[in-house]
């Protein structure tokens, strides 16, 4: 790929916490609220607690769509958004960013990437963080889990489309990097890169364990993984010119 102009991956769209920001969100005080919910309305033989909120919302829109209609489905996705809203905004303003996450972006643009966010967070969550994280400003595009229907929220190849097609860059010449599994379900079902960090969720040896061969520390060592990959004398900023 050497005769190619311009970066491999002239895309770049990362998840938000754990890969960008040290989050605040209590995770598992999140789940724990959303359950219980659920469970209230008729999923005590649904859910599964060991499993993400994402996954148990679809079992959640399977079993009881069949018999309550779309009505209640919609009651049920805004009384969870509710929930989570609340968590998220609790300790936000304490937000700070991964060592080194904002000269990272820096580089990335001044090497003529476009750059964008692909969260389940909320918008007000996400635009919250990032300021206090002192990264706002630094994005081209981002989608957020309610900027669109719950169920097309990450991990939904549909959302990372949709930030590629913000940024202007075909999905299979975007690298999503990211720090929990549904980041790699999410880049696999929609077709781009994936760059796997161990600042949130896993270990080198559990990215492994699930077929992830570009695995880095954190994104403070993205400028060495993008000059490894994209090579000597290409010329990063004609692809966008």
């Amino acid at each position: 790929m050497s005769n190619e102009v311009g970066p491999i991956y002239p895309g770049i769209i990362f998840d938000l916490d754990g890969t960008l920001i040290e989050s605040t969100i209590d995770f598992k005080l999140m789940r724990y609220r959303v359950l219980q919910y659920l469970s209230e309305i008729d999923g005590k033989d649904i859910l599964d607690g060991s499993d993400t909120i994402a996954n148990n919302m679809k079992r959640m829109r399977e079993a009881l769509g069949r018999d309550h209609g779309s009505a209640y489905i919609t009651t049920m996705e805004r009384r969870v958004e509710d929930i989570c809203n609340e968590v998220e905004m609790m300790e936000v303003h304490a937000t700070k960013e991964i060592k080194g996450a904002r000269d990272v972006l820096i580089y990335l643009r001044k090497k003529g990437h476009r750059v964008g966010i692909l969260t389940r967070g909320s918008r007000a969550y996400a635009e919250t963080a990032l300021q206090a994280a002192g990264l706002d400003h630094l994005f081209d595009a981002m989608v957020c889990r309610d900027d669109h229907d719950p169920i097309e929220a990450k991990p939904h190849p549909e959302a990372l489309r949709r930030v590629a097609m913000a940024l202007g860059v075909p999905i299979e010449r975007c690298l999503l990097v990211g720090d929990h599994l549904i980041d790699l379900e999410c880049a696999k079902s929609a077709g781009s890169a994936f760059l796997a960090v161990l600042s949130g969720h896993h270990d080198r040896e559990g990215w492994e364990a699930h077929g992830v061969e570009n695995v880095i520390p954190s994104v403070a060592e993205m400028p060495e993984f993008i000059q490894r990959i994209d090579g000597p004398g290409r010329n990063e900023a004609s692809y966008l010119s």
